[in-house]
């Protein structure tokens, strides 16, 4: 589950802190009680570790922590190459660039919405269309 609901005590924002003190106090009981219990494994995600109350995050609760980045360039490459088979290398390459700093959950969810257009108007999906969906990219330092 998504625990950044959980949010932390330590946080300068006053407002609602009783409440979010006892929120984290309940979280902790049932933590403590499911890692007791025979054959439980207790998975979280959040986008937001350094949100997270410590207490939550000592060992004993979650013990493995674990950091998914940001997909690399050939990573992303071949989530479009499996979404677009026919394409060539290179336009793959270039749609892979407009891409860059995407979750592969951010591009999967434009891949399928592409994908839906491309239906509703009876063709299929293509990446010179689908690079059309993405915002334009401002230039930078040494970079078009």
């Amino acid at each position: 589950s998504e625990i950044d609901a959980a949010g932390s005590r330590q946080g300068e924002d006053r407002h609602n802190a009783n409440y979010r003190a006892n929120v984290i106090n309940a979280l902790l009981t049932e933590i403590d009680q499911l890692t007791r219990a025979e054959g439980v494994i207790l998975i979280a995600a959040t986008n937001h570790p350094d949100a997270i109350d410590p207490a939550i995050l000592r060992p004993g609760r979650f013990d493995l922590h674990l950091s998914l980045p940001l997909p690399t360039q050939a990573q992303i490459r071949h989530m479009l190459q499996r979404a677009l088979p026919e394409e060539r290398a290179e336009d793959l390459a270039a749609l892979a660039l407009a891409f860059s700093g995407q979750t592969p959950a951010a591009i999967d969810a434009r891949l399928r919405a592409a994908r839906a257009a491309a239906r509703r108007t009876g063709g299929q999906l293509m990446a010179r269309a689908l690079r059309a969906t993405l915002p334009r990219r401002k230039a930078g330092p040494g970079g078009p």
